[in-house]
């Protein structure tokens, strides 16, 4: 009783904390104007981290109902069953959790390729394809979860713990066989496949920016050895074919200043992104060895817990971009609301 009153407020305060950075994100992306592929990813993830913070505080809200209708021993009952609306609202969040990692995948993927090969992918990721590829996403994401969501709804039904008829939650008998396809061929794989592409991608980025900076620092240092007064014709003709060769490698590597910005917020999203699905893998991997860790089963109290934490940990994930955003992109501290 009292772990769901804990979540119950967690998921409240965080759910609500995280709408209303998530609406100071879209507002600026807005005004920024989604021209670029980069800018459209922003406010795509934007928008669908705000639609699963938003299903959370649905979450929260019933977790909240629930712990009344329970701790009154259902002397305090509502309209509907919080349970069932618990339920719903959690896969909603479900579905809308894997928008947000399929757009963080191509956002990390989308820059790794741009850094790694900029020549290369310089004009690969336009506007118009960025678009398709994330309506792409949008469609498998509803596309993938239909089946789950098509056997489960709620019904007006008499509930006997209340004494009058209300919406209550009803599963078929073939959800639990779909969820274990779904989650297993989706969820799981998506999990683990995103966890590591996001960290080949870190890595990457990581050493492309400590690149970056080196060839930065060797080319200031090369400037002001260019203003020293010649010691001799032989070491002024070295100096000079140093200079080319740094200009040559600066050329072939050389990030400015705005895709520095935003390898670094890329990379530090996909870090935090990696950190906080460690819980969503261990639940897919729990889900996968045992078939009663979940709802309607044995270990339903103990799959609700595991849920909540693995939701808290992508509630977290969802609600700090502002940061990051704020912090190294100068276009949208100029266009945001703070």
């Amino acid at each position: 009783m009292h772990a769901t009153w804990m979540f119950a407020c967690v998921y409240l305060t965080l759910g609500v904390f995280g709408s209303v950075t998530k609406t100071v994100n879209i507002r600026a992306f807005v005004r920024m104007g989604p021209g670029d592929s980069v800018t459209a990813s922003f406010l795509c993830l934007s928008l669908s981290d705000l639609g699963f913070l938003l299903t959370t505080v649905g979450v929260g809200a019933f977790s909240f109902l629930w712990a009344v209708e329970m701790g009154t021993s259902y002397e305090t009952c509502f309209a509907m069953d919080p349970f069932a609306g618990y339920v719903i609202s959690a896969n909603a969040s479900f579905l809308l959790y894997v928008m947000s990692t399929l757009t963080t995948m191509f956002l990390a993927v989308a820059r790794c390729m741009c850094v790694a090969r900029p020549l290369h992918f310089k004009n690969t990721f336009t506007l118009a394809r960025t678009v398709a590829v994330l309506l792409g996403c949008a469609v498998f994401t509803v596309g993938s979860y239909l089946p789950v969501l098509a056997n489960m709804g709620v019904d007006p039904k008499f509930d006997v713990r209340v004494n009058f008829s209300r919406p209550l939650l009803w599963i078929t008998t073939e959800r639990e066989f779909i969820k274990v396809i779904v989650w297993t061929v989706r969820d799981t794989v998506l999990s683990m496949t995103s966890q590591v592409v996001l960290l080949v991608c870190v890595i990457i980025m990581a050493a492309r920016l400590r690149k970056a900076t080196a060839f930065r620092q060797m080319s200031v240092s090369t400037s002001g050895a260019r203003t020293a007064p010649p010691l001799g014709s032989q070491v002024t003709q070295l100096g000079r074919r140093d200079l080319q060769t740094v200009r040559r490698a600066t050329q072939a590597a050389h990030l400015g200043r705005k895709d520095l910005q935003i390898v670094r917020q890329v990379l530090l999203i996909s870090l935090v992104y990696v950190v906080c699905n460690m819980p969503k893998i261990l639940v897919n991997i729990a889900g996968i060895f045992e078939s009663e860790l979940t709802i309607g089963k044995q270990y339903q109290n103990l799959s609700i817990a595991t849920i909540n934490i693995m939701t808290i940990s992508q509630m977290f994930h969802s609600s700090i971009n502002l940061v990051i955003y704020y912090k190294f992109n100068a276009k949208f501290r100029s266009n945001c609301a703070l």
